[in-house]
Order: structure tokens, then C-alpha cells, then sequence
């Protein structure tokens, strides 16, 4: 409830000293001609009540941070898996991997640090304004990744798999785990790879579901990797059968993984806590 409000003129912008009655006690505010529309005695405030964010929300929040990291490490050991069986790797990792044995002077995770920078770059070029700052969280995610997946690589550098059976083991071993980490991921709710991303911002302009744009983006970066490989190499490296199966058991395996994980993940954030204390 308003009771009373003076008016006063600062450098030609107009400012109201409004109190405020509540519940918990009076409040006195300085607020803009903009923000408050005075007629005579009446005062109507165009501004949302202010809140505060509850500490058991910003502990959930670090949780979810942490889980999506721990996904993170999952998948780029997925990753790692499917480079050792040699068969191809991920739509997702295609374009990276095909680059690395392109130009070997850099690593496969630095080259996904820059090829996803890329599709953040192209995200931004979509979106332009309505791009939310938020959402260049991808930029530090993407690092840790790439420097995740060298990692992984660099664990795994004395296995050597030669028998085409054994290759196969390792690669579906590699699409398993990366359907867990992904389901770790997407569970976290809070941010996602460029991929995806690009994914969702394609939403907004194109009339289609999120999943049908998420195939067409893993064929266009399996494609670009097939493009790279015949023009640097000469011949088709990196994008072999197991890119295939890859392409299309992870979403199944994602969507089978999250009816176990998400309940369990929820459970660690303590979802119920409220976001904001009045």
C-alpha cells in the first residue's frame, strides 16, 4: 500500500521518494517518472516485487555445476574410447578428430575448443540481440571439455586395439559411456555444449522440434568432416561405421540412461529448495 510520495527534479529526470507499507514493515524507495505513474493522490508502481536469492538455491545451482562437469569427464573419456577403436567417434567429435589427424600439430581436444567456439560464434551471429549473455558459459564449458578430452586421451595412450572385434568392443564401450555423460548433462539442466545449443537457437528460427534440428546439426558436422578429411588427406579418415552407430544409438541411450539418473541427480540437488526468500 502507498502513502505518500514527493517529487523532486534531478539533472531533468524526475524521481520519486515513494513509502511503502508491507507486511514486514515500511520500505522507502527511490524510483524514476518511468517507473511510477502518479495521478494526483493515486500512485500505480509498474516494478515487480523485489526478491532475494535464497542460499539453498545458489548451493543447488554449485551442485548442478559440479554434476555437469562430472558429465563432462564421462564423455571425454566416451570420446577417448572411440578414438582408440579407430571406427570413427561421435557426429560430435567428428569434425575435431577428422582435424587432428589433418593437422596433427594440434590436439584433438584444442581442436574442439575451436570448432565449438565456431558454432558459438554462429549461435550469436543467429540470435544477435536476443542472444543471452548466460549463455557464454558455453566458452569456459567447451575449454574444460577439450582440455578433458586430451586428458582422457592422454590416460588411455597405452591401449592398443588391432583386432576388428576388439575395435567394435571398445566402440560401442565409448558410445556407452557417452550416453551416460551426456544423460549427466542434460540432467544438470543448467548449460549445454555448443552443439546443442546451436540446436535450441535453431529453434527460434526454424519451425522444426529440437531433435529433428539435433540430427540435421550432427549430419552437417559429419559431413564438413567427411569434406575435410578428402581435401587435407586425400582419402576418408575418422568418419567410419562406428560414426554411424554412434549417431544413432546415443539419443537412445541417453533417453533410456535419464529415466535412472535424473531421478538420482534431482535427489543430490534438492530440487524441492526454493529459488527465491520474499
Amino acid at each position: 500500500m502507498l502513502n505518500f510520495f514527493n517529487k523532486s527534479l534531478t539533472n531533468t529526470k524526475k524521481f520519486y521518494i515513494i513509502t511503502l507499507s508491507t507486511k514486514k514493515g515500511t520500505i522507502m524507495e527511490n524510483r524514476t517518472e518511468e517507473k511510477v505513474i502518479c495521478e494526483k493522490n493515486n500512485c500505480e508502481i509498474n516494478e515487480k516485487k523485489k526478491i532475494k536469492i535464497s542460499k539453498n538455491f545458489v548451493i543447488e545451482q554449485i551442485k548442478r555445476y559440479f554434476c555437469l562437469l562430472f558429465g563432462l569427464i564421462i564423455i571425454s573419456f566416451g570420446v577417448a574410447f572411440t578414438i582408440k577403436a579407430q571406427l570413427g567417434t561421435s557426429p560430435v567429435s567428428a569434425t575435431p578428430y577428422v582435424l587432428s589427424i589433418a593437422y596433427p600439430k594440434l590436439t584433438v581436444g584444442l581442436w574442439t575448443i575451436i570448432v565449438n567456439s565456431i558454432i558459438l560464434l554462429i549461435q550469436i551471429a543467429i540470435l544477435r540481440k536476443k542472444f543471452k549473455l548466460i549463455q557464454l558459459l558455453q566458452v569456459p564449458a567447451v575449454i574444460i571439455f577439450g582440455f578433458l578430452i586430451d586428458f582422457a586421451n592422454f590416460c588411455m595412450k597405452s591401449l592398443v586395439v588391432e583386432q576388428y572385434w576388439a575395435q567394435w568392443l571398445c566402440c560401442l564401450l565409448g558410445i556407452l559411456i557417452i550416453g551416460v555423460g551426456v544423460s549427466f548433462e542434460v540432467s544438470t539442466g543448467v548449460l549445454t555444449l555448443p552443439v546443442e545449443g546451436l540446436a535450441n537457437t535453431l529453434t527460434k528460427v526454424i519451425p522444426l522440434k529440437f531433435g529433428y534440428l539435433k540430427v540435421i546439426c550432427d549430419i552437417a558436422l559429419v559431413t564438413i568432416a567427411i569434406i575435410i578429411s578428402f581435401s587435407a588427406t586425400g582419402k576418408l579418415q575418422g568418419v567410419r561405421e562406428g560414426t554411424i552407430i554412434a549417431a544413432i544409438f546415443v539419443g537412445i541411450l541417453v533417453k533410456f540412461f535419464m529415466k535412472g539418473i535424473k531421478p538420482m541427480v534431482e535427489k543430490f540437488f534438492n530440487a524441492k529448495s526454493k529459488k527465491y526468500e520474499q
